[in-house]
């Protein structure tokens, strides 16, 4: 996989660059995969995946930012698929998206059980979300230019809740976690 179109972009897309696409690899998904975006943002989640051959249903509820021009520079625009959509609400049908991918993305939805429970709604029963979020370390450093952002949160308490399996893994820095998380 070829991600050096990504040291052009804005430092922001080269952090967490290795920790993003080694697990992008190896949760081993077809190419023809349905995968969905939950909180487009910057684009970054997209980015990756597009950089890695996937096309990406991604939304938020409203757009933010110019994510068009780094999928441009990044030369996948044509894979990236934008709807506005809200996680507590969404638009697919159920059991019907192969992997869902959130980047950041779970500390901003106002009802976390809600927003998950609609997200396992529309996962096939052999699909994977993909839960990437910050810890303490990595929202201090973002309050520091954006202090009314969330607190960090820990997904084990939400989890435990549901009727899933899941994997947890951190960056070596402690400032990003992974969840791979399968229905029961």
């Amino acid at each position: 996989m070829d991600l050096s179109i990504l040291n052009q972009m804005e430092p922001r897309f080269l952090k967490d660059k290795e920790f993003l696409s080694n697990v992008i690899q190896s949760l081993n998904l077809p190419l023809d995969a349905k995968i969905v975006d939950i909180g487009t943002g910057w684009g970054k989640m997209s980015i990756y995946l597009a950089l890695h051959g996937y096309s990406v249903i991604t939304g938020e509820p409203e757009k933010w930012s110019d994510w068009e021009t780094y999928a441009k520079q990044a030369g996948v625009l044509d894979k990236i698929y934008y709807q506005k959509f809200d996680a507590h609400q969404l638009m697919f049908s159920d059991n019907t998206i192969d992997a869902i991918f959130l980047l950041g993305s779970l500390h901003h939805i106002s009802d976390k059980m809600s927003g998950l429970k609609e997200i396992l709604r529309i996962l096939k029963k052999d699909g994977k979300i993909i839960l990437f979020d910050y810890t303490d370390i990595r929202i201090e450093q973002i309050k520091q230019h954006s202090p009314h952002h969330p607190p960090a949160i820990n997904p084990k308490e939400l989890l435990d809740d549901l009727p899933v399996s899941y994997t947890e893994s951190i960056d070596e820095k402690k400032e990003i976690f992974c969840y791979v998380i399968k229905k029961n």
